[in-house]
Order: structure tokens, then C-alpha cells, then sequence
């Protein structure tokens, strides 16, 4: 399915199922909690430099880089639906031509992001970062992945019984 038709697919279950999932404060509580983390990722990042390095990195690649358009198929319904229930408002065109659909000037436009997204870094990255930047990324990331893990499973729970 082409990343327009899915987004459209996620905001119409996101319609369906959100009375049910922002009725459940557990789930709000997670929700917020997975906030938190992805804010405290992408504060650590920004300090870093990261966002902006990636982005200039898909820019100068002719590919785009790790960023490129094919990252983007990788987005299902449970992220893509956990983005809208933060507030995201996706892109209708991209910012950088050979780039992923959710590349911004200063990173990833998402949330929510695919663990893929969270946790790689390339070669060049982890040269600049050295390996103290790497390893309090990668301590932070794996607070953002648990979380997110943990709403993305609600979120399953939600659709298969919005189906049934």
C-alpha cells in the first residue's frame, strides 16, 4: 500500500478507535509517557546535533541517505496511529526530494517513530557522536522503544477489536 493510501487508512481507524483509546486512562498514561521519552530523545538529539546532521545527509546523498523514501513503507497502522493521537499532523509533499515523505529541515517530523529510525546510526554518525554520545543515545532509545512498544500492542488491541 503507497504511503498516501495508508496515511488516509490511519487517520480513518484513528477516527474509530480514538473514543475508546482516550477513554482509557491507562492508555493516556502510557500515551503521556511515551511523550515524555520521545521528547526527551529528540532534546538529546537536537543537543547532539543528530536531526540536523541526518537531514543534511539525505539532502547530499543522491539515494537520501538512511532517510531515504523507502524508510517510510515501513510505517504500519499502530505508528502511524500513535502519531495522530500525539497531535502530528503529516506532510502532504516532501521536503527533500530523494527523502523520506516525513524528513523535515531539522529531522524527522514524527513522533512515533519506527524502531529502525529510533535506533540506527550510521558509521558517520557514531564518529561524530563518539562512543559516550552514542551510548547515552542508545540508553534513551531504548526508554522511547519500551514505551512506544508497549502503546503500540494497545493500539492492536483496538483495531482488531474495532474490526470484531
Amino acid at each position: 500500500m503507497e504511503i498516501a493510501a495508508r496515511l488516509a487508512l490511519a487517520r480513518e481507524v484513528w477516527n474509530r478507535v480514538a473514543p475508546r483509546l482516550m477513554g482509557d486512562g491507562e492508555f493516556v498514561q502510557g500515551l503521556e509517557a511515551y511523550r515524555r521519552e520521545c521528547c526527551r530523545s529528540g532534546a538529546l538529539m537536537a543537543a547532539l546535533g543528530v536531526g540536523r546532521s541526518c537531514a543534511r545527509c539525505s539532502h547530499e546523498r543522491i539515494a537520501g541517505g538512511c532517510c531515504s523514501p523507502a524508510i517510510e513503507e515501513w510505517y504500519e497502522l499502530p505508528l502511524l496511529i500513535l502519531n495522530l493521537a500525539m497531535g502530528v499532523e503529516f506532510p502532504s509533499r516532501r521536503h527533500f526530494p530523494q527523502g523520506c515523505l516525513f524528513l523535515g529541515p531539522t529531522g524527522c517530523g514524527l513522533v512515533a517513530r519506527h524502531h529502525f529510525c529510533v535506533n540506527y546510526l550510521c558509521p558517520h554518525l557514531e564518529g561524530e557522536l563518539g562512543p559516550q554520545g552514542v551510548a547515552v543515545l542508545r540508553r534513551q532509545y531504548g526508554r522511547e522503544l519500551y514505551r512506544g512498544w508497549l502503546l503500540e500492542a494497545a493500539v492492536i488491541r483496538a483495531v482488531e477489536g474495532d474490526r470484531g
